[in-house]
């Protein structure tokens, strides 16, 4: 399946620079069902891991970046893809609260696989704009040759879900546009709480998000842009 995923990419690639197999370190979802693709060659240090809350969750799996992560959830290949804004402590063991809710609208929403992308691939619960604007070139490339071949694929929709006001940063504002000018033939959705209400907000699927609005599981919809 990775080794699949990387060949598309590549053959979608129209830059000089090919993304290689050994930029990537993939392990397997505990449950089986799925995949998370990592830096196989940054890892964080004991002393950085210390640092982070729940640290427990990195020690197992020190990598600085994930860069793709894949669920199976049922037998439909209808498939939805989120770009979030970066990953925060969910590894292979375990789901964090966003990706949690991501697959939750995903099945209510008649889904049977999730993929996760991020405008950032630095795996850090407390991210610093320079950290992670500083270290994301190989993320970027990633994700838009990602995106190209996804123009292609019917069965698979895409959601913006980076979260309200992040075109407001001139580097992730650049980013946003390379990913709409690659999807400007594909309908691509956000998460709202319904048309009349919220309409073409780019809304974050983390609980903390949804809690003043009365909870992600009963209000979050997937929105047409």
């Amino acid at each position: 399946m990775t080794e699949k995923l990387i060949e598309l990419i590549n053959n979608s690639n129209d830059t000089n620079k090919k993304l290689e197999l050994e930029d990537f370190l993939v392990k397997e979802l505990v449950s089986g069902n799925g995949f998370m693709a990592f830096s196989k060659n940054e890892i964080y240090s004991s002393k950085e891991i210390s640092e982070f809350n729940l640290k427990y969750l990195f020690d197992k799996y020190p990598y600085k970046h994930r860069y793709f992560a894949s669920y199976k959830l049922n037998n439909n290949s209808k498939t939805l893809v989120y770009i979030l804004y970066n990953p925060s402590y969910a590894n292979p063991d375990n789901n964090d609260d966003t990706i949690k809710n991501c697959i939750k609208l995903a099945e209510k929403s008649g889904y049977g696989v999730v993929e996760i992308l991020n405008l950032f691939s630095l795996r850090t619960p407390n991210p610093s704009k320079h950290s992670l604007k500083s270290t994301n070139a190989t993320n970027k490339e990633f994700i838009i040759n990602y995106l190209t071949q996804l123009n292609n694929i019917e069965n698979k929709d895409v959601v913006f879900a980076w979260g309200h006001g992040k075109e407001n940063d001139s580097y992730c504002k650049n980013l946003i546009e390379d990913i709409e000018t690659t999807l400007k033939d594909k309908q691509t959705f956000v998460i709202g709480v319904n048309p009349e209400v919220v309409n073409k907000i780019n809304h974050h699927p983390d609980k903390r998000v949804w809690n003043g609005l009365g909870g992600f599981e009963n209000l979050a919809t997937l929105i047409k842009r």
